[in-house]
């Protein structure tokens, strides 16, 4: 059985949040097990779901209008949360989680953040992701 490491539970996290966000009808567990079973790799090595995916999907879902309304505290003027790609809504949301409710360093979780941006974002995305973090803790 593949371990995954902590950035890669993170992309984990961040995929089967995006799946259940297209459709609201698909369960938490049928979520996960799309995101694991995404990569060929993990279909052969028949990955158990880990604890850390859960409790991210689990707390992004449960804390779900509590993370979005802390990001949107924290838009320029005039934005709102639906102008946001998904994307990056769902990597602040992960990234909020951490901060408020995981016992991890701050810093990692925005690095974290930043590089999940990076991966998947739009060219602008690293920096905006960086800005709003940097922002929450000040605020925190």
């Amino acid at each position: 059985m593949t371990k995954l490491t902590r950035h890669a539970i993170r992309i984990k996290a961040m995929q089967a949040l995006f799946a259940q966000d297209f459709d609201a009808g698909l369960s938490k567990e049928k979520a996960i097990q799309t995101a694991l079973t995404l990569d060929e790799a993990s279909v052969k090595d028949n990955i158990l779901t880990p604890e850390y995916l859960d409790v991210l999907v689990s707390g992004v879902i449960d804390h779900q209008s509590e993370l979005e309304s802390e990001i949107k505290k924290h838009l320029k003027r005039g934005w709102q949360l639906s102008r946001l790609p998904k994307i990056d809504r769902l990597i602040l949301s992960i990234a909020i989680f951490e901060i408020k409710y995981i016992d991890i360093d701050d810093k990692v979780a925005i690095n974290e953040a930043v590089e999940l941006a990076k991966e998947f974002g739009e060219d602008s995305a690293s920096s905006f992701v960086n800005g709003v973090l940097k922002q929450v803790l000040n605020k925190a």
